[in-house]
């Protein structure tokens, strides 16, 4: 970019900035009361989310202050003076009609309503449609492979219709596709899109595609029938295994006391000291417990209970995360054989032993404590 360009660039953005939001809602108002006063029954308040749109569209499209405000008058006083000339005619006709400009209006910001809701998501294919295509060819035939790249260059095909651009091609010019078009454009990419998304992301971001489902699972358990049905299965499953119905642990105050537990701080191994490796591991080893109990109960509450901890399960999950890339980086020395033996011949603690033997460490004293000054320990806040 030339440092002419780059200075235009950066003057498009400052007029932007300089707007004060008042001054653009003053224009909505006066944008809705235009639209209001050319169809009969309408009001202020009906036509505000179409003027909202309306001025958005030509704020964002807009090269100046100067340009924002000739646009917006022009493109009102074209309505007014095309639906005079339409309510003219009806009357003339005894019929009225839609005016035309009024239905380019819509259509453009339908369309641009399409592409706030699926502009990332088309990206995202087209971005990694590739990587995707070479990994199931790899693990399910070329067969498969070819189907889902005739999937991903459909939703790349739909992005261009909508005027998106994508990762190494040129900008593309923004079509204007009429009412028809874009309803049935709609009804394809809602049938597509997610879908083909989700099946990417899976191939190449597991990570990311549980973080989704996570989401998507935690809004299902806050629906009432949901929830009571997976509440009554888990409490018939507990009166199964005989436990006592008094011990009930789908309660809110199990859950909070399992979130303490889960985000409680994990102490911080001084360097050359196995016992604080240990331990160490050991607290990341009881938040992972913690947070798997936490999503089981979580699953048991009511939905009104659940209400107070919405977004558990993702939470929860990233807890799990966290703690098994710690232990896999900071502790994999404790994962050993089990019999192996220190210098004077006592067995080493494991990390897979640690709940079912007495916990010894390497630097004990002779009286059976850890050498370890509580003082010189200090603690990581969980991420």
């Amino acid at each position: 970019m030339t440092d002419q360009a780059a200075s235009a660039a950066a003057t498009d953005a400052d007029w932007r900035q300089s707007i004060a939001q008042s001054y653009r809602s003053e224009e909505v108002r006066s944008i809705a009361e235009v639209l209001a006063s050319l169809e009969p029954g309408a009001t202020n308040a009906s036509k505000k989310m179409l003027a909202m749109k309306f001025e958005d569209s030509i704020f964002k499209a807009a090269s100046s202050m100067d340009d924002y405000r000739k646009t917006i008058e022009k493109r009102l006083n074209r309505l007014k003076k095309h639906y005079a000339k339409q309510q003219a005619k009806a009357g003339a006709a005894g019929v009225e009609e839609e005016n035309a400009d009024l239905v380019r209006e819509k259509e453009l910001l339908f369309q641009n309503k399409l592409r706030d809701e699926f502009a990332a998501k088309l990206i995202y294919i087209a971005k990694y449609a590739d990587v995707a295509v070479k990994v199931i060819r790899k693990t399910d035939g070329d067969e498969k492979a070819k189907a889902l790249k005739d999937h991903c260059d459909n939703c790349k095909k739909r992005a261009r219709q909508l005027g998106i651009q994508l990762e190494g091609e040129a900008p593309q010019p923004r079509l204007h596709h009429d009412m028809k078009f874009l309803t049935q454009l709609k009804r394809t990419l809602d049938g597509t899109v997610d879908q083909v998304r989700s099946h990417v992301v899976k191939i190449v971001d597991l990570d990311l595609f549980l973080e989704e489902k996570l989401e998507i699972v935690d809004d299902e358990l806050l629906r009432s029938a949901n929830s009571n049905v997976i509440r009554k299965a888990l409490l018939e499953q507990l009166e199964a295994d005989d436990v006592d119905s008094n011990n009930n642990k789908f309660t809110v105050e199990q859950m909070k006391i399992l979130i303490d537990l889960m985000n409680a701080p994990t102490p911080i191994p001084r360097r050359n000291q196995n016992a604080d490796q240990i331990r160490a591991a050991l607290s990341r080893i009881e938040r992972i417990r913690a947070g798997t109990q936490a999503m089981l109960t979580y699953m048991g509450l009511t939905a009104e209970e659940k209400t107070s901890f919405a977004g558990s399960m993702k939470k929860c999950s990233a807890i799990l995360k966290e703690c098994l890339v710690a232990l896999e980086k900071d502790h994999s020395q404790l994962f050993e054989d089990a019999e192996e033996k220190d210098g004077e011949g006592n067995p080493i603690i494991k990390l897979e032993d640690a709940w079912n033997k007495h916990l010894q460490y390497l630097d004990d004293t002779e009286h059976g404590s850890a050498a370890v000054d509580e003082d010189d320990i200090t603690a990581e806040e969980p991420s």
